[in-house]
Formats: structure tokens, C-alpha cells, sequence
């Protein structure tokens, strides 16, 4: 019978997917409303702004890879969801929990460098969403390394 710690890591982890599908889907919706605005501001005249709009998407191009792009969101969301499953369906594995709670606190801190992002761009519907994002992350994180710690030590006693 499946430990009931599991069902609420993976529940943690579809929920924290899902708020980071609706953050990333508003600050996209965000980002369209307010580009033209500052490309207007800022260059005084639309055929001029190609430089502006570029220089603003190369701040976020990270070792090469623009994190905020759609491929990476849909990549993530879907790397998060198979390890919902694969901690639904391979629990007694020890290597998976541990593989979830590492890729939990990666997206942690991820989150957490978004939330100082939409502070810097004083957006506080996206802060609260990256900061919730965030939490329900770590929350995973903890919960999978607790349970990876509770099934190794389970292993040992039984083995002894």
C-alpha cells in the first residue's frame, strides 16, 4: 500500500506545476500589454524600437537559452509532470525520490530568482504567484527527501 506522504508529494508537485503554468502564462500575457508601452516611451517612434525590443529579450537569454521562452515552460511542465508520475508509480525506489526532491529544490530556487525578477519589475501579481511557486517547490523538495530518507532507513532496519 502506497504511503500516504506520496500521494501528497505528488499532489504538491502537480499543483506547483500547475501554478507555474498560470504564472508563466500571465507574465506572458503581462509582457505583451507592457512591451508596447515602454517601446513607445522609450524610442519615440515604432520603426526605431527593433533595438530596444532586442536588447530587452537578451537580458533574459540565460548561458544561451531564453528560460521564459514557450519550449522551456512547456519542457518544464512536462519534466515536472513525469516526475509526478514517477514518484506515483516507482515510491518504493529510493533513486526517484531523490531525483524529485533534487529537481523540486532546482525549481526552488529557480522560483525564487523569478520572485526577485518581478520585484525588480515591480509586478506584484506575478511576485505572488513566483513566491507560491516557489514555496509549493521547496514544500516538494522536503517532502521527497523525507520520504526518500524514511524509505532508505526502512530498507536498512529490514535488512538488519
Amino acid at each position: 500500500m502506497r504511503p500516504l506522504g506520496t500521494g501528497v508529494l505528488v499532489a504538491t508537485i502537480v499543483l506547483a506545476t500547475l501554478a507555474f503554468g498560470i504564472g508563466a502564462g500571465l507574465e506572458k500575457a503581462t509582457a505583451s500589454t507592457t512591451a508596447p508601452a515602454v517601446h513607445q516611451e522609450s524610442t519615440g517612434t515604432p520603426e526605431s524600437g527593433g533595438s530596444s525590443e532586442t536588447a530587452a529579450k537578451s537580458s533574459e537569454v540565460v548561458f544561451g537559452i531564453n528560460p521564459e521562452s514557450t519550449p522551456m515552460i512547456v519542457g518544464a511542465v512536462l519534466g515536472s509532470a513525469a516526475l509526478a508520475l514517477g514518484v506515483w508509480l516507482y515510491w518504493r525506489r529510493v533513486a526517484v525520490l531523490w531525483v524529485a526532491g533534487a529537481a523540486m529544490a532546482v525549481f526552488a530556487i529557480v522560483d525564487l530568482v523569478e520572485v526577485v525578477h518581478q520585484v525588480s519589475e515591480q509586478h506584484p501579481p506575478l511576485i505572488l504567484v513566483a513566491g507560491i511557486v516557489a514555496l509549493l517547490h521547496c514544500a516538494a523538495a522536503v517532502m521527497a527527501c523525507r520520504l526518500a530518507t524514511a524509505g532508505s532507513s526502512t530498507a536498512h532496519e529490514a535488512a538488519v
